[in-house]
């Protein structure tokens, strides 16, 4: 650390959305933290998500990925409140509500199981026939069997949020260093004492790695294989020509792919599921995807005006589901990655599990279902 500053109790290393909820949550429970982050803040899966936030659809995960999901989302709005009251910087949120068609029956069942499941877990849900959802969505077809609809979340730009996360994380007295790579974990027999840096190691009793796809770079330095792999996605952003041809809300399919209207007026559409490594290149891929989507669920969105192509590197693991908690054979040193097409989503609820064991050295019983060890 620089001379003259404290050194941190906790070090978060990554600056997604991920790290910076979990870094936010550890100083609001005044445990002093650093959060260290390779490039920028959010510009990473962060910057690339497609940024939709919502009831979870539980009828098709397994009861602790539900049960995670519903936490976050009901911590979201506190989570705006937060940060409205820490920093100045626009979240980017967007309150505009669901709508997902179904075309098959097939995806009509897995509606309506949807719309159940989220009822009867205090989330607003319905199922709207054929002749009524063009009123609330004009933009969609007419070749359609009915949709889910929720008023209940919408979309937000994800680096523009997950910055307005690290600048309340500031503002309360968090440390934050961008473009400083943690190299490796530091341990003294069992028990971590912080992490390498180019620039010389920073010690603290508790390091959390939150880097995402690059949190696999850590297992050499703990003697230990942690298996997260890049996921790549493929999204454009598109600028209608009127309001007219703007969804009104995230609009989708029930089996995925979304169009998610923005606060710049753009609306972005993806995204692709790609397992290339860690290649971030943008390619024809992202367009067929798109195009495909758009003529699917938003075809007046055919004549917007083409505005930009990304690409992400999402943080996969075998079973679809993020890794959580303490790593098994050294003290101090905890995991929360692997959130895949959600980060987003499950921020909120994954920071606040994380945190709270932190502080209080005891963890909820719903971390041991997201454990390493189950791995091993």
């Amino acid at each position: 650390m620089t001379t003259g500053q404290p050194s941190p109790d906790a070090i978060v290393v990554g600056g997604g959305i991920i790290g910076c909820t979990l870094a936010y949550e550890l100083q609001k429970r005044r445990i002093p933290t650093l959060l260290l982050e390779q490039g920028q803040i959010g510009r990473e899966a962060s910057w690339a998500t497609a940024g939709i936030i919502g009831p979870p659809s539980g009828e098709d995960l397994p009861p602790h990925r539900a049960d995670l999901a519903e936490r976050s989302q009901k911590r979201y709005e506190g989570l705006f409140q937060s940060i409205a009251q820490d920093t100045r910087l626009d979240t980017s949120y967007l309150r505009i509500g669901k709508v997902l068609v179904a075309f098959t029956e097939s995806e009509v069942e897995m509606a309506q199981a949807r719309v159940n499941w989220q009822i009867n877990h205090g989330f607003q849900a319905s199922w709207i026939e054929p002749e009524d959802v063009r009123e609330i969505e004009p933009t969609i077809p007419d070749n359609i069997l009915g949709a889910y609809y929720t008023r209940d979340g919408g979309g937000l730009t994800g680096h523009r949020m997950t910055e307005a996360v690290a600048d309340a994380f500031r503002n309360i007295g968090g440390h934050v260093m961008e473009y400083t790579a943690a190299t490796g974990v530091l341990l003294d027999n069992d028990r971590v004492t912080g992490v390498d840096t180019p620039d010389g190691p920073i010690h603290a009793g508790i390091v959390v790695l939150c880097a995402g796809a690059w949190t696999r770079f850590f297992g050499p330095s703990i003697h230990r294989a942690l298996p997260v792999a890049p996921v790549k996605g493929q999204m454009i952003g598109v600028t209608p020509e009127s309001n007219g041809s703007r969804p009104r809300h995230v609009t989708g399919t029930i089996s995925g792919g979304y169009v998610v209207p923005r606060v710049d007026g753009t609306v972005a559409v993806g995204a692709s599921l790609e397992h290339r490594g860690f290649d971030k290149r943008v390619t024809a891929r992202a367009f067929d995807h798109a195009t495909t989507l758009m003529r699917k669920v938003s075809p007046a969105l055919l004549e917007a005006q083409f505005t930009s192509a990304w690409a992400g590197l999402r943080p996969g693991t075998d079973d679809d589901t993020p890794i959580m908690g303490p790593v098994p054979g050294c003290k101090g040193l905890w995991i929360s990655t692997g959130h895949f097409r959600t980060g987003i989503q499950l921020a909120p609820g994954s920071a606040v599990l994380i945190a709270e064991a932190v502080a209080t050295g005891a963890a909820d019983p719903l971390l041991e279902e997201f454990s390493l060890e189950r791995f091993a």
